[in-house]
């Protein structure tokens, strides 16, 4: 066992905070939304005068795909199509 001498507190720190911080960093990549395949046919959609409720009544009639309403806004106001 080590003595009072031999011990260095802050380099211990120092190698618990940098181990903190790659456990903290995110092992995944970013979600894709499912919409992204149809950005086209709900930009057109929009911009012909359909409503979102329209767009999720098309896309669950035509493409099988069932999503809300709001993340159809939200996919719309927050995606670069």
């Amino acid at each position: 066992m080590k003595n009072d001498e031999e011990f260095d507190a802050e380099a211990e720190v120092a190698l618990l905070k940098a181990e903190t911080k790659s456990r903290k960093k995110r092992r995944y990549t970013q979600r894709k939304s499912k919409l992204f395949k149809f950005n086209f046919e709900i930009k057109k959609l929009r911009e012909s005068g359909a409503s979102f409720s329209e767009i999720q009544r098309w896309l669950l009639t035509n493409k099988r795909l069932k999503v809300s309403r709001t993340t159809i806004n939200r996919f719309f106001n927050n995606a670069v199509i």
